[in-house]
């Protein structure tokens, strides 16, 4: 029996309504390896416009390519001309003529502008707010571009910034030790498990010169090392080479097993995988169970991706979709693009979990995005490091368009840092603020931390504390960012944008609150932790001298009041006497204190 038939009919009994045959026949067509698939429709019409973009954009004249545009009544050119009304690129800026656009590709069923509109209608950018009338066209883009996942691929890839403090430490340590293989396995062999680890789980940095390379230094280095950990690599190496060739999964087996008898954890969900799909071997579900989890016991969690997937349809274990759903939750936390697939689906069609169209349509859009955005969005970054800085900025808005938070990060930062002929700077700070607030709408720690900042001083919008404040919070609480932590302190010490009868009367409420953002901040960022140390003394001296300011305050209310009514007292007994010839005293003194 074919196994993918096999499987059908199991996904089948658990997932009985009306018309889900197709959408368990998708999920279940690129569980299986499958890593070099024809190119989606998608990538044809991105790669069509963006051939027009690089052969007839002109950086100096950039009305002209939108003349272009405009004469050659193609489909995604209808997307193309709407960015430039949308942003005023050279244009007359109008949302309205940018719609207008967008709909008429949207009826010539152009894929570009089908991605574009059910990202704006999400959030209701321009168009009528809505999730579910869309999500069926998002679904299938999805399903066309999730079919060549890598086994163990996760959504950060090795992405390239044009602002480089953004960028990840592994974009460095690929390409570096890839070129000094030898000699740093020599000097640090440990630097290798690190980019064997990354490489395993990106996209964007897998090329086929660089695998064939690493493929080519391992099997040379257990030649003379038999090492298990470098068997286990192999074996993992080999499954995602594997595709249809029965050779390499009978090799990622034979390596497999021998770091098995080591226990190495990479052993165990390699052949977990082998076992599950039926590579190169029969299917057997109750073993590959049993690998699954002696792997995420091991801590690897890429294991907990198929864990969640045999709970859900019940192989190899009884169903259960609370266990799925944890499983599926934490490998999905985790960025792995297959885990982020079955939790869309799941909330899709509410099994297991409750039902979402919004958590859907995020999670198939995070995997488009990582599936075949990146690599456009690389390619424009490198065009503005190239010199080509306005060719860049409209290949970004144009993938911005289409809900990447990736190129809005980028468009962002040329926004708010490179100035156009064609914008004036209130213009290039608004375009700047929109844009850093669309990425924190789809969840960017960093682009709330921009965006509270322009509430804060009132960069391309109204000076606003609450905002400000609203945004710092969120991004400390909801991502425990460092750099949010410590803003977010700063507000509650100097009481901006908090609650003003919090403010009035809660000074050392506020105090303790900014105590406890500042030192969660230096746990976060060690490289900051002698300045955060500064600020928490002066905090603590601050405390203290109001503090003290406060009940000197009071004692002096307090012994004002006794003395002028000493004319009333009658005194009969020295406790009286006592009390207001103090009172007279304390008067003085916290007088001369107060006026200081």
């Amino acid at each position: 029996m074919n196994f993918r038939y096999f499987l059908l009919n199991v996904f089948l009994q658990i997932f009985i309504c009306k018309n889900e045959d197709e959408e368990a026949q998708n999920i279940l067509f690129h569980l299986k390896p499958n890593v070099f698939e024809n190119q989606t429709s998608l990538a044809t019409g991105i790669d069509n416009l963006l051939k027009k973009v690089n052969s007839h954009f002109n950086e100096s004249n950039i009305t002209s390519f939108y003349e272009t545009l405009t004469s050659d009544g193609d489909a995604s050119s209808l997307q193309a001309l709407s960015v430039y009304h949308n942003w005023g690129l050279g244009v007359f800026e109008d949302p309205r003529i940018a719609v207008l656009h967008l709909n008429l590709g949207v009826l010539q069923e152009d894929q570009l502008a089908l991605l574009s509109y059910n990202y704006k209608s999400l959030f209701g950018i321009n168009v009528p707010k809505t999730c579910q009338a869309n999500l069926d066209s998002l679904k299938s883009v999805t399903n066309e571009v999730a079919r060549n996942f890598s086994l163990f691929e996760r959504k950060e890839g090795s992405l390239i910034y044009i602002n480089k403090e953004m960028e990840g430490a592994e974009n460095q340590i690929i390409g570096e030790v890839l070129a000094n293989l030898d000699e740093i396995s020599r000097s640090n062999p440990k630097q290798l498990n690190n980019l064997f680890e990354i490489y395993l789980s990106s996209s964007l940095s897998k090329t086929p010169e660089a695998t064939e390379k690493i493929f080519a230094y391992l099997e040379k280095s257990y030649r003379f090392t038999q090492s298990h950990e470098i068997a286990a690599y192999l074996g993992l190496l080999y499954l995602e080479k594997g595709n249809i060739h029965e050779v390499n999964y009978e090799k990622a087996l034979g390596y497999l097993e021998i770091a098995r008898a080591a226990r190495i954890p990479h052993a165990y969900l390699g052949l977990g995988i082998i076992y599950f799909y039926g590579l190169g071997v029969n299917i057997n579900y109750n073993l590959s169970f049993e690998f699954f989890v002696k792997a995420n016991k091991s801590g690897r969690i890429e294991a907990n991706t198929y864990l969640g997937i045999s709970y859900l349809a019940g192989l190899g274990v009884t169903p259960n979709t609370k266990m799925a759903l944890n499983h599926i939750m934490t490998a999905a936390n985790k960025g792995f693009l297959l885990a982020l697939y079955v939790l869309g689906f799941m909330h899709e069609k509410g099994i297991g979990v409750f039902h979402s169209c919004k958590y859907a349509t995020e999670a198939y859009s995070i995997i488009i995005e990582h599936k075949l955005l990146k690599t456009y969005v690389s390619q424009a970054v490198k065009d503005y490091n190239q010199g080509y800085r306005l060719r860049a900025f409209y290949k970004l808005l144009l993938f911005s368009e289409m809900g990447s938070t990736y190129s809005l990060l980028n468009a962002a930062h040329i926004a708010e840092t490179d100035s156009f002929y064609f914008y004036t700077l209130e213009t290039q700070r608004k375009n700047a603020f929109k844009l850093w607030k669309y990425a924190a709408d789809l969840g960017n720690p960093k682009a709330t931390i921009k965006v509270g900042d322009y509430y804060f001083y009132g960069i391309g919008v109204d000076q606003d504390y609450k905002n400000a404040f609203e945004n710092y919070h969120t991004a400390a609480i909801g991502y425990q960012d460092a750099e949010a932590l410590f803003n977010l302190g700063y507000m509650y010490e100097y009481g901006l944008g908090v609650n003003q009868v919090i403010q009035k009367y809660s000074i050392y409420k506020n105090y303790k609150s900014a105590e406890r953002f500042y030192g969660i901040a230096s746990q976060f960022e060690t490289g900051t932790k002698i300045f955060i140390s500064l600020v928490l003394l002066k905090l603590r001296i601050k405390t203290i001298s109001d503090g003290l300011k406060n009940n000197i305050k009071y004692i002096h209310i307090v012994s004002q009041t006794i003395f002028k009514n000493f004319i009333n007292i009658i005194v009969d007994d020295y406790e009286t006497i006592f009390i207001v010839c103090s009172s007279i005293l304390v008067v003085f003194l916290t007088r001369n204190y107060l006026n200081q």
